[in-house]
C-alpha cells in the first residue's frame, strides 16, 4: 500500500507470541509476491516507535515496492490494547493475520519464553498465582491474560469488521500446512504454489544452566556484552525444559475452557481439540 508516496503494509501478522508465528513468517518471507521484514518492527505496539511516525515505519518497506502485497509481523500487536486503534488511523483497510495455538501450551511455552531471555525469575505457579496483580505493572507478565484469545478478537472488533481478519489455527496448520497455505494465499491475493515448502520446524526451547546468573546479568546489565555472554553459557550448557506439572496443566485447561468456548462463538469454528 502507498499512502502519500509511501510504502506502507497492507497485511499484518498480530500474534500470537509463542503459537507458530515465526514459522508462517518462515513461509511468507519465501513467497515472490509478498514483501515482508524478517524483524519484528514493533510499531504499533512500542511507544518509543510509535512516536518515530509514519516516515521512520515507511523505511522498513523501502526495499518491497515491487512486491505484490507487503506485510509486517509482530505478534505484541494483537495484546498490546493500544496498537488495534493505531494499527486503523494508519489503514483501515488493513489485513489482518492471527495464528493461534492451544493456550495451555502457548501460555507455558511463554513462560519459559521470558525465563529464557533474563525477565523471569519466579516459578510458573508463582507467576500464574500473582498475575493479576504483576500485569499491572507489566502487562507481559500474563501469560495466562496473553493465551485468551477472544478478549483480544473482541478488541479488534471495534475498529476491523470479521472480514478482515484471518485465523490460523496451529495444529491445525501443523497438520495440513498446504490447505493452510491455500486459504492464506487467497484472503491476501497471492498465488498459492509461490510458497517454498519446507520441514515445520518451531523454536526450540531449553531450560537455562542456571536462570537466576540470566536474570540477574539482564537486570544489572541490559542487553550488554555481559548479558550475552552469560545467555550464550546458559544456552550452551541448558538442559530441556521441565515438562508442565500435570496438576498445574489440568487447572489450566479448566481455566481455559469459558474462553475457548467464547472464542468458538467469535470465529464460529470448533476448537474442542484444545480441551483435554
Amino acid at each position: 500500500m502507498i499512502k502519500n508516496q509511501l510504502i506502507v503494509p497492507d497485511f499484518l501478522v498480530v500474534g500470537a507470541m509463542k503459537a507458530g508465528s515465526t514459522t508462517l513468517m518462515d513461509y511468507l518471507v519465501s513467497h515472490k509476491e509478498v514483501g515482508i521484514p524478517s524483524e519484528e518492527i514493533n510499531y504499533f505496539d512500542k511507544d518509543s516507535n510509535f512516536e518515530k511516525g509514519i516516515t521512520w515505519y515507511a523505511k522498513w518497506f523501502e526495499d518491497f515496492s515491487n512486491h505484490k502485497v507487503i506485510g509486517e509481523k509482530t505478534p505484541a500487536y494483537c495484546y498490546e490494547p493500544k496498537a488495534v486503534e493505531r494499527i486503523c488511523q494508519q489503514n483501515p483497510n488493513m489485513k489482518l493475520v492471527w495464528i493461534l495455538r492451544n493456550p495451555v501450551k502457548r501460555t507455558y511455552s511463554n513462560y519459559w519464553h521470558y525465563i529464557r531471555i533474563g525477565k523471569e525469575l519466579l516459578s510458573v505457579n508463582q507467576c500464574l498465582e500473582q498475575e493479576e496483580l504483576r500485569v499491572k505493572e507489566d502487562i507481559y507478565k500474563g501469560y495466562f491474560k496473553r493465551s485468551v484469545y477472544a478478549d483480544q478478537v473482541e478488541r479488534y472488533l471495534e475498529f476491523f469488521p470479521m472480514s478482515q481478519m484471518h485465523f490460523i489455527i496451529f495444529e491445525e496448520f501443523v497438520k495440513n500446512p498446504e490447505e493452510g497455505l491455500k486459504e492464506l494465499s487467497e484472503f491476501l491475493g497471492i498465488t498459492p504454489a509461490k510458497f517454498t515448502q519446507k520441514p515445520l520446524v518451531s523454536n526450540k526451547g531449553y531450560k537455562p544452566l542456571c536462570i537466576p546468573a540470566e536474570y540477574y546479568a539482564r537486570q544489572w546489565f541490559g542487553y550488554g556484552l555481559v548479558h550475552k555472554i552469560v545467555h550464550n553459557i546458559n544456552k550452551l550448557f541448558g538442559s530441556k525444559y521441565t515438562p508442565i506439572d500435570e496438576g498445574l496443566e489440568d487447572s489450566l485447561y479448566t481455566r481455559f475452557k469459558p474462553e475457548n468456548d467464547r472464542l468458538e462463538k467469535l470465529l464460529n469454528k470448533d476448537l474442542s481439540f484444545w480441551n483435554k
